[in-house]
């Protein structure tokens, strides 16, 4: 039988040599928290790729071990996580709709003018995630490029995008 590490924030529940899944507890059923922890992942270069499944706690993180090593991304998480929010009171998410299946799903690659900052992006990619019609959303401060695929028109993502002061183009 496996053993499980247990650190303060999670739990270790699978590993490979380049693959770690986690359990986190905090994050139970909370979509919105675990995209920006998926967000705040992604942004390091040795992380390939991050799967999130909310529903059942778990985090599923692709790393390169010649960038970064399997400890410090468990110290990495463990730090993250011990900063990570609490999850907010609910609010009421008065833009979300529900998910068109009758619409194709699209891919939209477009420009974002008016970013200052990394916050910026994070921000328009966790306001566009929660958009039930949006399936993945992807903003690169640096470049200004953004890609948002779903079933939301590019008029509409852009609509979201203009009423929160940036200029999509």
């Amino acid at each position: 039988m496996p053993q499980i590490q247990q650190f303060n924030q999670f739990t270790i529940a699978h590993q490979l040599n380049r693959q770690l899944q986690i359990i986190i507890p905090s994050l139970h059923g909370d979509k919105e928290r675990a995209t920006v922890l998926k967000i705040l992942l992604l942004k390091r270069q040795a992380i390939e790729s991050v799967e999130i499944a909310p529903e059942i706690n778990s985090v599923t993180i692709h790393f390169d071990p010649e960038q970064i090593s399997k400890q410090n991304l468990l110290n990495l998480l463990d730090c993250v996580l011990a900063n990570f929010p609490q999850k907010p009171p609910e609010i009421t998410k008065g833009t979300v709709k529900s998910v068109q299946c009758e619409a194709k799903k699209q891919e939209v690659i477009f420009r974002i003018k008016g970013m200052s900052c990394t916050s910026c992006a994070l921000f328009l990619e966790m306001l566009l995630s929660r958009e039930a019609d949006i399936h993945h959303v992807s903003i690169d401060y640096i470049s200004g490029k953004a890609t948002v695929s779903g079933h939301l028109s590019k008029a509409e993502t852009f609509k979201i995008i203009e009423n929160n002061g940036y200029q999509a183009y």
